[in-house]
């Protein structure tokens, strides 16, 4: 059994895929395994597989979302601890130690974080600082979640014995829903070690998530999640402004669908959602820091 199994989800330029198994590849910790997961990407592969075929696993899917993709690779971990990495960020080469030991110092913990820095390629960098981040994570999570999924790692058995897996219904956000599951189910705190251990790419005009369509509808999705059986099971109340919230970008989705079908333009429907999303933003940020 490896002592890390580092899932990796693909679906498009190689060249930025080989820079991220390349970085696994350079770490100065070595008992890991290496699982790429093709999410149906229409790229020809073949020369990243000749490269790279004989040191990782790979396995191929039709495309579904990184989601899904992750949880394919989580069926076929083997190590004692899952760490995700996405195809276009890389890691540090000391990133995996630092990481591992950390864990092992800390075994109440069933999971851990580390800063990072953003670049994009004009050359900006900015680092993100996460050594003062709140505890316990939820219910602030809700409102603001800067957990970036290239960063953690976490105990597999935790994973397995809670049935944890990203949202598999859900493009955007999946793998805020698989955050939230770990702090339901007994990872509400997490463990940071406060250095800058892996590089966060921006892709042109910035990422999916940053978008104020995308978190209409990661929100509505949530809000949907929190009225099921399944989560009222955790006995977990969310608190009125946050639950407000959610339920406004309930509303938002529906609306913003309606619109979507008489003007097929984008950008269009992002100012639109932009409007939309502020009342329950500046309502989150309020709360956010009276919680602190």
């Amino acid at each position: 059994m490896f002592m890390v199994s580092v899932v990796i989800p693909f679906y498009s330029n190689t060249g930025w895929l080989c820079e991220a198994v390349e970085s696994v590849l350079k770490q100065d910790f070595k008992d890991f395994e290496i699982i790429v997961v093709n999410d149906g990407s229409p790229e020809d592969v073949s020369g990243f597989l000749e490269r790279y075929g004989k040191r990782i696993s790979y396995y191929s899917q039709k495309n579904a979302g990184p989601g899904p993709a992750r949880n394919n690779g989580i069926s076929h971990a083997t190590g004692k601890y899952l760490a995700f990495l996405d195809s276009d960020d890389i890691w540090v080469p000391d990133k995996l130690r630092k990481q591992v030991e950390y864990m092992e110092q800390h075994p109440d913990l069933v999971w851990s974080h580390t800063n990072y820095t953003v670049f994009d390629a004009a050359g900006k960098e900015q680092c993100y600082d996460f050594s003062h981040l709140p505890m316990p994570l939820y219910p602030r999570a809700l409102i603001y979640n800067p957990i970036q999924t290239s960063c953690i790692i976490i105990r597999r058995d935790f994973v397995e014995r809670n049935h944890l897996r990203f949202a598999d219904h859900m493009r955007y956000g999946q793998d805020g829903f698989f955050y939230l599951g770990i702090m339901l189910h007994g990872g509400n705190e997490i463990g940071l070690i406060p250095e800058s251990l892996v590089r966060f790419r921006i892709r042109g005009r910035g990422n999916a998530r940053f978008r104020a369509r995308v978190k209409i509808q990661v929100a509505a999705q949530l809000y949907a999640y929190f009225q099921s059986e399944d989560f009222r099971k955790q006995r977990q109340p969310v608190p009125g402004i946050i639950s407000f919230c959610f339920a406004w970008n309930h509303l938002n989705y529906k609306l913003l669908v309606k619109l979507e079908k008489g003007i097929n333009h984008s950008g269009f429907s992002e100012i639109i959602s932009r409007f939309l999303l502020l009342p329950s933003y500046v309502l989150g940020k309020v709360y956010y820091k009276v919680m602190r």
